[in-house]
């Protein structure tokens, strides 16, 4: 063969096969056959409330069970439709003087209850539970999941492998481990030691805060002058210093006692808030945020690699639920979040220094 046509002929196979894998490509373009947008199943969209919502219905499956027992005063014992053992409970208090979850043992039974359910200090739960009333759980239990049309009340030292729904409120006593989502209708409070994942209600507090401190300190939004200010190095703002408009800096951004910025902040490094300060907007960093007492934090909070929340600062509003996420959070006792605290990796209740 000429040398000639076998290199031609090598050029054309080449070719040939780094076009190949683009074919379907040309094909896809050319008649446009996938040009319908993605269903997505709203149900699984992330909200809050799916899983304990999903269990209610699960659970509306003995809801003739639970209003006999209740009616009686008694218990049963029976199976769920996918065959699911379960426990029913006429009365809460009877919890305890059930064999199956006797102090320091395992119910390995979906516990439901028509009135306020009591549970006893050391037992593992491995299944869900539900109250039609409070859910008042003693220290040092372990529990897969948790729904409660009223109160939640977790003992000292118990963990939640899985998710916790309230209906009204919710309260973990010190050195309590909530390993995933928990929501709450009105109230979710964290005391000391205690560790999180993702936390929304419409008022989230850490340890004692007073109610009209809390509401006292939230003021409504200032609007800005439009102006976007970048700053391409370090930027320290003076205490008691006022700016209108958002901020870019590239450095890292230090903001003193009592400032106000009305507007938006963004820093590429690490970002400190000085005591007392005010931000209408929201607050980003690519960093560390560290966030001194009283502040009040009107917009979405997100730190890209951690964030310190002093005692006494104020997220969001009532009127006004908020966002705040960061890998790891360290939240000191006294404050308060509306809206939704979110540790992608681990947030922490520590003591207010």
């Amino acid at each position: 063969m000429n040398p000639a046509a076998s290199v031609f002929l090598l050029m054309v196979i080449a070719l040939i096969v780094f076009l190949l894998p683009l074919l379907p490509v040309a094909v896809e373009l050319h008649g446009k056959s996938d040009v319908q947008p993605l269903q997505v199943i709203q149900q699984h969209s992330g909200e809050a409330s799916y899983f304990g919502d999903s269990f209610r219905v699960y659970i509306d499956n003995i809801r003739p069970v639970l209003n006999d027992c209740f009616a009686q005063g008694t218990a049963a014992k029976g199976t769920l439709p996918d065959g699911a053992p379960c426990l029913v409970l006429g009365r809460g208090e009877d919890a305890p003087l059930i064999a199956d979850i006797q102090a320091g043992g395992t119910c390995d039974m979906i516990l439901a209850s028509s009135t306020d359910l009591e549970l006893p200090s050391n037992t593992f739960f491995p299944k869900d539970i539900y109250s039609n009333g409070c859910v008042n759980g003693g220290p040092s239990n372990t529990y897969r999941a948790v729904l409660a049309e009223h109160e939640v009340r977790l003992g000292a030292g118990s963990r939640v492998m899985r998710w916790v729904q309230a209906g009204t409120e919710f309260t973990a006593q010190s050195q309590c481990q909530l390993f995933s989502r928990v929501s709450a209708g009105r109230l979710i409070r964290l005391l000391e030691d205690c560790r999180f994942i993702r936390l929304h209600a419409p008022r989230i507090e850490t340890g004692s805060v007073s109610p009209e401190a809390a509401d006292t300190h939230v003021l409504r939004r200032h609007g800005n002058d439009g102006v976007r200010r970048l700053h391409n190095a370090d930027l320290s703002i003076a205490a008691g210093e006022l700016l209108r408009g958002d901020l870019v800096v590239r450095g890292r951004l230090t903001i003193g006692e009592a400032a106000r910025i009305e507007g938006s902040v963004k820093c590429e490094k690490d970002m400190v808030l000085g005591p007392r300060v005010e931000i209408s907007g929201t607050v980003v960093t690519e960093r560390r945020l560290q966030v001194g007492p009283y502040c009040i934090l009107h917009g979405p909070v997100i730190a890209e690699r951690g964030l310190l929340i002093a005692r006494g600062t104020r997220c969001g509003a009532r009127d006004m639920p908020t966002t705040v996420t960061a890998p790891r959070i360290m939240v000191e006792t006294g404050v308060v979040v509306f809206g939704t605290m979110w540790a992608r990796e681990q947030g922490e209740v520590i003591a207010a220094v």
